[in-house]
């Protein structure tokens, strides 16, 4: 569970020293394919984390901190809503 919970901190949300335990990006990937690989990953899955981490390079290069679940947030709950799905259920 700890491997799935920062995998998807890492690809969805941040990368940042908390969620990285302060390795850089190279290391924490190959930490976490050390401790439990991922076998398959789904194409979309894909596109939304490379995305991210392009994104969040372009921010940290800047200076900036990313939070791409707190930038689409709006979005997503305008989805969830729409089709009616409760994300707490």
């Amino acid at each position: 569970e700890w491997v799935i919970e920062k995998s998807a901190r890492f690809y969805f949300d941040r990368d940042d020293r908390e969620v990285t335990d302060g390795m850089n990006v190279q290391l924490f990937l190959e930490y976490l394919n050390r401790k439990d690989p991922i076998l398959k990953m789904s194409d979309d899955y894909v596109m939304v984390g490379r995305l991210k981490v392009l994104i969040s390079g372009l921010h940290h290069s800047l200076g900036y901190q990313f939070s791409a679940a707190q930038s689409w947030r709006k979005w997503a709950q305008t989805l969830l809503t729409q089709n009616q799905i409760d994300p707490y259920a």
